[in-house]
């Protein structure tokens, strides 16, 4: 059985075939267009699939699709970050008129495969957080995912940022989008991404260190009023920017210490493969994960 799966996200859309034993093809595109606008009408999304459906040797039974914007049962609800004009489930029904489809929240599929491959999956509650280019995270209550009433239970990056009364969304200040910005506003300098913030922090660009620093410890302050109110027995961090070895997710570390929280604090065991896997098991693929699968970042399959 072949199974289809997506992690539509603000910087790359990944597209994979697994079977049984594992990831079989992977491809990665770049997403797009703006944060807002992404991706207009699906169309790098649409010639992934298409390009998986050529690359399948077999018929695809399952596709489970992640996406970075807020979904309700099993239909997109927002257009925070993507310009989507139809429900990936109604056009990958026409791709593959047999296949159980199944489109969920990003952060929520990440918590799934952590969940039954990964960090989480000795524990019955956690806060998956999913950090990268936007922030959000999601909770397995009594060893399920709780979705909220209306699918909405991931707006992580909503809360206020502690940090100065300017601060706006946790999100705006913290994220990755949010440290390219402010970045940029205090030196004028273009920068690609906050790798490119990253990467100078770590060759001693004094502002980046700012930037990065005052990231990870608004982040840190915020995960400990989650934690104060849901009081989880894990706080997994994924994401492409929860997943990496950066100064900003090492002062995130040195706060979370400071502040002497009893919750371990510990990095997603698939890295940012993990809303990819997810993706795969949400829509009923339950096989074993290979080197390359767990590997963040490894084997492409980009043409």
């Amino acid at each position: 059985m072949l199974t289809a799966a997506f992690d539509v996200g603000g910087t790359k859309i990944v597209g994979a075939l697994l079977d049984g034993h594992g990831v079989l093809e992977r491809i990665v595109r770049p997403t797009p267009g703006p944060v807002g606008a992404a991706d207009p009408g699906s169309s790098t999304l649409r010639a992934l699939a298409a390009e998986l459906g050529r690359r399948a040797d077999g018929p695809v039974e399952q596709v489970g699709v992640g996406v970075c914007e807020y979904v309700h049962e099993g239909r997109l609800t927002s257009h925070e970050v993507l310009a989507w004009d139809e429900q990936p489930a109604e056009w990958l029904r026409t791709l593959w008129p047999a296949a159980h489809v199944v489109v969920e929240s990003d952060v929520r599929c990440g918590l799934l495969a952590e969940h039954r491959y990964g960090a989480v999956r000795h524990v019955s509650s956690a806060a998956f957080v999913s950090w990268g280019t936007g922030l959000s995270s999601a909770l397995l209550v009594g060893g399920a995912s709780w979705p909220g009433h209306r699918g909405r239970a991931i707006a992580l990056g909503e809360l206020r940022a502690r940090v100065a009364q300017e601060a706006g969304s946790l999100e705006a200040y913290a994220a990755g989008a949010g440290i390219a910005r402010r970045y940029a506003e205090r030196t004028g300098a273009v920068v690609a991404d906050a790798r490119e913030v990253l990467a100078r922090a770590g060759a001693g660009d004094p502002v980046a260190i700012e930037v990065a620093d005052s990231a990870g410890y608004a982040l840190a302050h915020g995960l400990a009023d989650l934690v104060h109110l849901l009081d989880p027995a894990l706080v997994v961090l994924g994401g492409g920017l929860g997943s990496a070895d950066t100064r900003a997710v090492r002062a995130l570390r040195d706060a979370w210490q400071e502040l002497g929280s009893p919750v371990p604090l510990v990095v997603a065991e698939l890295g940012a493969d993990g809303p990819l896997i997810g993706a795969a098991a949400a829509a009923g693929w339950s096989g074993r994960l290979g080197v390359e699968a767990a590997s963040p970042g490894s084997g492409t399959g980009q043409p």
